[in-house]
């Protein structure tokens, strides 16, 4: 027999609990609705390329300063719409494939699809200002919510 007490030992702390927190899973329906819209603009370019030799959404609907100046306002939203070429498409969609679907689930449906045109105004308003040239494209819708 042993005359020393044995020592205490403390118990082992409890693992510690995780907790998972998931966002709503809905499926990115302003986000596909967008890429779809755009791909059929952009169809509708290759088209009329194709079929007229111009390019009929382009010369409707590009940023052109002088005719914004005579009253044609659309001209600043409907550029988000158009684009360059492939490759110019492919990477606005693949951009918007990334984040649209995380910032849809995050702000809802209707919050995102004004952020995404509130940004793409945006972008086109400051690009009238501070450039002559015409632009189309949606990286400024891109761009605004990245």
């Amino acid at each position: 027999m042993s005359t020393y007490p044995e020592p205490y030992e403390q118990p082992a702390p409890p693992p510690p609990q995780s907790v998972s927190v998931t966002l709503p899973s809905r499926p990115p329906r302003v986000t596909y609705a967008i890429m779809g819209i755009t791909i059929f603009v952009y169809l509708l370019q290759m088209a009329s390329q194709y079929f007229l030799q111009t390019d009929i959404p382009v010369a409707l609907g590009a940023k052109v300063n002088s005719l914004i100046r005579a009253g044609q306002l659309w001209r600043l939203i409907t550029p988000v719409l158009l684009h360059g070429g492939l490759l110019h498409i492919g990477f606005n969609m693949y951009a918007l494939l990334i984040f649209g679907p995380g910032l849809e689930r995050h702000f809802g449906y209707w919050r995102f699809l004004l952020l995404y045109l509130l940004t793409g105004f945006s972008g086109n308003v400051l690009s009238f200002l501070l450039s002559s040239g015409y632009s189309i494209g949606a990286s400024t819708s891109i761009f605004g919510f990245t």
